[in-house]
This record gives structure tokens, C-alpha cells and sequence, in this order.
């Protein structure tokens, strides 16, 4: 079972990462559900539906490694390349965020922060869904089915 996400909660959702994507200074962010299907994005990257599905995949090792140490879970995963770094943060139990940033640009601490504050929208959109009923998606693994 899934949830719709209607146009109008789209265009919400895509303006609150955009703003994401401009004050965190990423070169480009995604938020995508537990299964890996792009809900939004900006700043794109060529390959979004790959990124995105190696993002729920990591994620979800990571909760399993929290566990594994006896925590509940890991707030977020940062990894740290050369140039180029990521970090990935749960938003909510179904929705994932990736944002890419170049370290010359930004820092993890301003990601985070952005983080935070998009956790905080991002839920505030959600939870206005909340009423919704569930409907039937094609793909199993997705949480929600975007509906025009």
C-alpha cells in the first residue's frame, strides 16, 4: 500500500527542496522513498533513479548497522570524497534526502542544519497527508504513487 501525492503536494514538496538546494549551497539533492523511487529533485544529476536507489539501499544497511550496535537509528550517513561528498537523511520513516555538495562550496554542518529545517517541512507536507486513504501502487516497493 502507498500514499497519493497529488500535484499540488509535488510542486510544494519541489519548492521546499529547491530552497533546500540554494541555502545548503548542494550541488544537487533528491528525496526519494524507502524503495528508491524519486520523489523530487533539484539541481539534478544525470542519473537520479540510480542515485536514488543506491540512497534507500544505503540507508537502510545503516539502520541495520545502528541496530546491530544497539542504537534505534542513525540520524543521517555522510560520505566524504575528494571533491565531492554526500550526505543522506531520513526525513521521515518513507522519504529519504540525498544531497550532493562539492567541498569547496559547502560544509557538512550547513547541510545538516538545511537538513533539519527540510525534515521539519517536509513533515509538516506529509502530515497534512496523513488523512489520506492508501491506495494500491503497481510497484510494491514504492510508499507513494504520484497521482496528476
Amino acid at each position: 500500500m502507498a500514499y497519493e501525492l497529488n500535484q499540488a503536494e509535488c510542486l510544494e514538496l519541489q519548492a521546499k527542496l529547491d530552497e533546500f538546494l540554494r541555502l545548503s549551497d548542494s550541488s544537487s539533492t533528491l528525496l526519494c522513498d524507502k524503495g528508491g523511487a524519486v520523489l523530487v529533485d533539484s539541481g539534478s544529476e544525470a542519473e537520479n533513479d540510480l542515485m536514488a536507489a543506491l540512497t534507500a539501499g544505503s540507508f537502510a544497511a545503516t539502520r541495520e548497522l545502528a541496530r546491530t550496535v544497539g542504537e534505534e537509528d542513525f540520524e543521517a550517513v555522510y560520505h566524504q570524497g575528494g571533491n565531492r561528498s554526500l550526505f543522506i537523511a531520513g526525513m521521515c520513516e518513507e522519504v529519504i534526502l540525498l544531497a550532493v555538495f562539492e567541498q569547496e562550496n559547502s560544509q557538512v554542518g550547513l547541510v545538516r542544519m538545511m537538513a533539519r529545517k527540510l525534515r521539519r517541512e517536509v513533515n509538516h507536507v506529509l502530515a497534512k497527508m496523513a488523512n489520506k486513504q492508501e491506495v494500491v501502487a503497481e510497484d510494491p516497493t514504492v510508499s507513494f504513487v504520484l497521482k496528476k
